[in-house]
């Protein structure tokens, strides 16, 4: 009898990706990113069609099952509520929120980045102070962007008012605020939107580390650095399913090292802290 329920529960398994994919043969994964993209995860190629690492991801783990990736490039808070409102289905790598984590369904980590603080070099010619950056927060506002997630900073440190990442740096760089929190991964893929930042002798950047977030799924161990993950809106058909799939490729590039092997088409690896 115990033997009979076994193979009942392996038939069930195979079954349930199989009715799955039938359910998916023909449709379009409908995700959406920042409209600028952001790069080297997410962002328009030549054509206008998406690229990056993730764009890579998704449709490899899309591979077989006849549903297609197709993104569209929107101001951050309408991609939040197109998702809300069923009109897209997946919000491109993201940071951890507790309130979107309830609203939509999480994968794991695609990517742990390396958080930093871009600053004016003309303002701090001797670098930024982090240690009083973060012992008086009230004396240290940094900008970023209208609809992203700043709550590993003090509230009210981060205004976050633009709407373009040019406009957050043109800030930076006016004196109107002192730094800009994003992943060194993203300054390192700038050149993709047409201006290679860390080439701009005014740019200059420095570690912040990420503080622990004991509520934030995470399969893999990331230390101090800022994972970044997909999230699917909750009544997705076989949602469940796709994510688990998901999960399945993230887990696998990095087991085979094919993340690192992606990304180093878009960013020079040994620029990042801890390369050899």
């Amino acid at each position: 009898m115990l033997r009979i329920f076994a193979i009942f529960l392996v038939l069930l398994s195979v079954a349930g990706p199989a009715r799955a994919q039938e359910q998916w043969h023909g449709r379009v994964l409908h995700a959406c990113e920042d409209e600028e993209g952001y790069p080297p995860f997410t962002f328009p190629g030549p054509d206008g069609n998406a690229q990056g690492f993730s764009v890579e991801l998704l449709n490899d783990a899309l591979a077989g099952t006849g549903m297609r990736l197709d993104v569209a490039f929107l101001p951050t808070i309408r991609c939040n509520a197109s998702i809300d409102n069923g009109s897209m289905d997946l919000s491109m790598e993201d940071y951890w929120d507790p309130d979107f984590a309830a609203r939509w369904r999480i994968t794991d980590s695609l990517y742990d980045g390396a958080f930093v603080l871009y600053y004016d070099r003309q303002r701090h010619p001797d670098g930024l102070d982090l240690t009083d950056v973060t012992a008086h927060p009230e004396q240290h506002r940094g900008c970023g962007l209208l609809g992203e997630i700043y709550d590993i900073f003090p509230p009210g440190q981060i205004d976050g008012r633009e709407h373009l990442y040019a406009e957050a740096f043109g800030r930076v760089t006016s004196g109107a605020c002192e730094f800009y929190p994003d992943l060194l991964e993203f300054g390192l893929a700038y050149k993709w939107n047409g201006r290679p930042l860390l080439e701009d002798k005014r740019i200059g950047y420095i570690r912040y580390p990420v503080p622990p977030r004991p509520a934030r799924p995470n399969r893999y161990p990331s230390g101090d650095k800022q994972p970044l993950f997909f999230y699917l809106r909750h009544d997705f058909a076989e949602g469940e399913t796709l994510i688990q799939r998901i999960n399945g490729t993230i887990a696998r590039w990095r087991r085979t090292g094919q993340d690192q092997a992606v990304l180093g088409h878009y960013i020079d690896l040994t620029a990042l802290p801890g390369a050899p």
